[in-house]
């Protein structure tokens, strides 16, 4: 699985005080197995103390898209403390791919996209961060999409989080947008999650979108 962060993209123990101004851009074709990108680590399962990004995190996909991506690491299980991120995460397809897994994950999961994290493992706590990055997920073809893979998971501070998010701020919007290109209206559906637990679909908000109309909305944290 194509797994990337500037500093390290496995980390196993303790990156402190390490901080990225680079820009991450990753363009595939059709994205097939999960992908994770940050700022400083791809995937971690240690902690995370004193860093910050204020480069561009990107991943575009010509076709379909999984994985996910973050300011600071697209996939944390452990602790992350006091650090910052002040730079735009984008993801941008025609559509999303249906729940992927691989790499750390060995459950199928949507694709997320978080200022600080991606997709906060089991157990994970998120405190004293900050998020003043735009955090945005575009899709321009989505009737192309079937069974639900309208979906995605976009958070300020954590996309999907399993774990605690305490004394944590955002301050600048987290936008879905999507449009349809074959004329035909379709329902899309942005996850916001809570805090301290997955999302139930019952959470999920929907809108209608067809050909030429982009719908494009603030995701409530």
């Amino acid at each position: 699985a194509p797994i990337f962060g500037v500093i390290v993209a496995d980390n196993q123990g303790t990156i402190e005080n390490c901080h990225n101004a680079a820009t991450v851009r990753y363009h595939v074709d059709n994205v097939t197995e999960m992908t994770l990108m940050g700022g400083i680590a791809g995937q971690s399962t240690g902690t995370i103390k004193d860093c910050s990004n204020a480069g561009e995190i990107v991943v575009k996909s010509a076709k379909g898209l999984g994985g996910a991506a973050a300011g600071i690491a697209a996939y944390q299980q452990g602790a992350v403390i006091n650090c910052v991120n002040s730079g735009p995460v984008t993801m941008t397809s025609l559509f999303t791919n249906a729940g992927m897994k691989g790499g750390p994950l060995t459950s199928n999961i949507l694709p997320c996209e978080g200022g600080i994290i991606g997709i906060a493992g089991k157990g994970t706590t998120i405190s004293n961060c900050e998020n003043s990055g735009k955090i945005s997920f575009l899709q321009t073809a989505i009737e192309q999409a079937g069974g639900g893979r309208e979906r995605m998971m976009i958070g300020g501070i954590a996309g999907n989080p399993n774990g605690k998010i305490s004394n944590s701020t955002k301050t600048m919007p987290t936008l879905q947008s999507a449009v349809s290109s074959d004329g035909l209206a379709r329902k899309v559906a942005a996850q916001s999650p809570p805090r301290t637990a997955p999302t139930p679909a019952s959470s999920l908000s929907t809108d209608w979108v067809k050909s030429g109309s982009v719908v494009s909305r603030e995701v409530p944290e």
